[in-house]
């Protein structure tokens, strides 16, 4: 199977054919063409996108390293008689007067915060940025090897028109050579 960049030599022939030979138009030049497909290629734009989900997860790999904030709420609200009377119980208000058949309704706001700050999980943290500077180090170099590959296949499209231009020229010049030695031997 094809690979994509491969699959992109009809696309810059096309491209440079239309730019540099359409009537009228601004002769396109190798660096220009280059950057244009780089500018449009899909492959390029997906390796800087590798690149960018390679940076977060790198900065989420030394988020590991600080001190974390938590905070849960929580509410309960009943007028169930149980839990009305270990309600009771648990913050010391229990009256003997209190009626099982009609209890008063209870509700407890809970609101919990901590602060943890990682000390030793075993080298997890450390392997986790280190991959993940790996991972960003290979992405960047994918990205290049892409640009380099894509650039070496516009050049070589490039210089395949370019050799095809003077195949042409030289077939015209070799016509016009036999047209004048055909005329010459016609003449004699």
């Amino acid at each position: 199977m094809p690979s994509p960049i491969s699959r992109l030599i009809p696309l810059a022939v096309a491209t440079l054919i239309v730019h540099g030979v359409a009537g009228g138009a601004e002769l396109l030049t190798l660096d220009k063409g280059i950057e244009l497909a780089l500018a449009q290629n899909p492959d390029a734009r997906l390796a800087d996108h590798r690149i960018a989900a390679a940076r977060a997860a790198l900065r989420e790999a030394n988020s590991a390293f600080w001190p974390k904030v938590q905070f849960r709420p929580s509410y309960v609200g009943t007028d169930n008689p149980a839990s009305v009377f270990m309600s009771a119980i648990n913050q010391r208000e229990f009256t003997p007067g209190l009626d099982f058949n009609h209890p008063p309704t209870v509700d407890h706001l809970n609101v919990k915060g901590t602060v943890s700050v990682p000390l030793y999980h075993g080298g997890r943290m450390v392997a986790g940025r280190e991959a993940a500077t790996a991972m960003t180090e290979a992405a960047r170099r994918n990205a290049d090897a892409v640009r380099n590959r894509l650039a070496f296949e516009v050049s070589r499209a490039w210089f395949s028109i370019l050799k095809t231009r003077e195949f042409i020229q030289s077939a015209e010049a070799s016509v016009k050579s036999f047209e004048s030695n055909l005329s010459i031997a016609q003449k004699r």
